[in-house]
């Protein structure tokens, strides 16, 4: 039955009925001039080869009318052809938008596509893959902007809009910084950046505010920038720290100067180094509850374990099981290897150490109820709606037993701790906000983390490093699109209804951009600022480029008589 299916699919296929690439007319269907009624003629006739996935490949012979009454007479092309094919191009709307689909949401490679297209008789190549991705997130950027009006009234009449904020990248430039609508989960906008400095980001927030308003409140990380750009652009409007992007930074300057200095001590011991090291990475995804370092700590769990491995390797490496020394050989090499580790007296008081502040820590991770310990919600920890004012209190509670401690007058993390939480406690607590909307009034609670662009991030990063086939983020951060992110609204339903106004689908949606514009926008956006030009960049990529550069000013001039 299978193979009947298969041979059915073959013959009914577009090469398998057309041997020959059909030739289809098109013509627009006027029949006269709209401003004086005149009958139209024919101006001429043209062919391009054009590919679609319906068709496959077939050539189109357009025939283009005027009207010779008018003085400056209007060119009329085939609505139809227009619908199927941008002009310009050879490759339909549904080959654009297919490669789109699978470059941003099934995050396939060039070569993956090449392949599904064939079976599909249309043949492109990687460059051509490239090319139509782009055009994609062009296309589809000038409907998110078309369709603003409509975002900002389906908004309203939620309530209106939460802002959250974030950016990510690697070391050095470019930036991807987004923001997105809580409520509706629609990503609003996204802009490259060079940096997290506030005039970097005003500019951005200025245009998210000219599109869909002012927001109901903002949820951002810590960065200094953001804060100062949120307060700039939306004076007035309830600012909210995220509860694990707080907790982190605390963590952090809490264990980190300890907690780093627990691999340190393995740099005396080569052997030790190396099966530590090969132990941390096997076991790395069973130590901790999926949140990273400081709520997860695999290095002092390690240390833990080769301390304990070593005090018991000194009792029973005696023991001979069988009478025989050789037996326990295996044994003597190990306790020798991990003997210093067992008499390190500064190891042992590091972890001591990290002990009570690690105490200290969770119970802030428990009173915050954000990635509390023994939880297994990763970076969905924190979306359950909980009573603020109960967390609030908690909070306040803590931050009185710390003040309360023996040592908190002569030690330094703990003062820190709590500087850091009366610094942000203002804008860690948020209460529900009322709002007026066509079925009444609504109370709508700000999420109190950021993890939703945490997961957005952690999702496009997996699918950037499933196309580039590498970890490196920031080469396809620089060729990227800035508005590819985008592409995650075609999820949402209710989001894809608005961007088509009532048009059947992206194609129909897509058609109505004019060709002058495409140019423009895709000029537009592939401009980042801090591009180097090619030309120079071949030379920057020279080994020997400053020796070539200060020769030039060596060389003797030339005097010309």
């Amino acid at each position: 039955m299978q193979q009947y299916l298969e041979k059915l699919a073959r013959e009914s296929s577009t090469p398998y009925l057309f041997a020959q690439r059909p030739c289809l007319p098109f013509r627009s269907t006027r029949s006269e001039c709209p401003d004086c009624h005149a009958s139209l003629r024919i101006s001429k006739t043209r062919t391009k080869t054009v590919h679609t996935l319906h068709l496959g490949s077939f050539t189109a012979q357009e025939t283009l009318l005027y009207c010779d009454h008018c003085p400056n007479p209007t060119s009329y092309a085939s609505e139809e052809l227009s619908r199927l094919v941008p002009a310009g191009s050879t490759f339909g709307y549904d080959v654009m938008i297919f490669v789109g689909q699978a470059l941003f949401r099934r995050h396939r490679r060039a070569e993956e596509i090449i392949q599904e297209l064939r079976a599909r008789n249309v043949r492109l190549s990687a460059s051509e893959v490239a090319y139509l991705g782009k055009r994609f997130v062009v296309h589809l950027a000038w409907a998110h902007r078309q369709s603003a009006p409509r975002l900002k009234k389906a908004m309203r009449a939620q309530g209106g809009y939460i802002l959250h904020l974030d950016a990510t990248g690697e070391a050095g430039p470019p930036m991807l910084m987004s923001s997105l609508d809580s409520i509706s989960e629609i990503v609003l906008g996204n802009v490259k950046i060079p940096s997290e400095k506030t005039e970097e980001i005003i500019p951005f927030l200025k245009e998210i505010k000219a599109r869909y308003g002012v927001p109901l409140a903002a949820v951002h990380d810590m960065g200094v920038g953001i804060l100062a750009a949120v307060k700039v652009v939306f004076p007035g409007v309830p600012d909210f720290i995220c509860h694990f992007h707080f907790l982190r930074d605390v963590g952090k300057d809490l264990l980190e100067p300890d907690y780093d200095a627990i691999p340190a001590q393995a740099d005396e011991f080569p052997l030790l180094s190396a099966y530590s090291l090969t132990q941390w990475m096997l076991e790395g995804k069973t130590q901790g509850e999926g949140y990273g370092f400081p709520f997860d700590r695999p290095q002092l769990e390690f240390a833990r374990r080769l301390q304990g491995v070593a005090q018991e390797l000194e009792v029973i490496k005696e023991i001979h099981l069988r009478g025989q020394w050789q037996d326990n050989v295996p044994l003597f090499k190990l306790a020798h290897a991990l003997k210093p580790l067992a008499a390190d007296a500064g190891l042992r008081r590091m972890i001591e150490v990290l002990e009570v502040k690690i105490q200290v820590f969770d119970q802030l991770r428990g009173a915050m109820r954000i990635a509390e310990v023994g939880g297994s919600a990763g970076l969905n920890s924190g979306s359950a709606p909980l009573a603020m004012g109960s967390i609030q209190k908690a909070v306040q509670e803590f931050r009185r037993r710390i003040t309360a401690r023996g040592d908190y007058p002569s030690t330094g993390h703990w003062k820190a701790m709590i500087a850091q939480i009366d610094k942000y406690g203002a804008k860690l607590f948020a209460d529900p906000i009322t709002v007026p909307t066509p079925h009444g009034r609504l109370r709508i609670q700000p999420q109190r983390t950021n993890n939703i662009m945490e997961r957005f991030f952690r999702d496009f990063r997996r699918g950037a490093r499933r196309k580039s086939g590498h970890n490196s983020l920031s080469k396809f951060l620089q060729s990227m699109i800035a508005d590819t992110p985008l592409v995650k609204n075609l999820e949402n339903p209710d989001y894809l209804q608005v961007l088509l106004n009532g048009q059947p689908n992206l194609e129909a949606c897509f058609a109505q951009m004019d060709i002058e514009t495409v140019r423009q926008e895709m000029q537009t956006a592939q401009n980042w600022s801090d591009r180097v030009p090619r030309k120079i960049q071949r030379l920057v990529n020279m080994p020997a480029f400053p020796t070539a550069l200060c020769g030039l000013f060596r060389k003797p001039l030339v005097k010309t008589p």
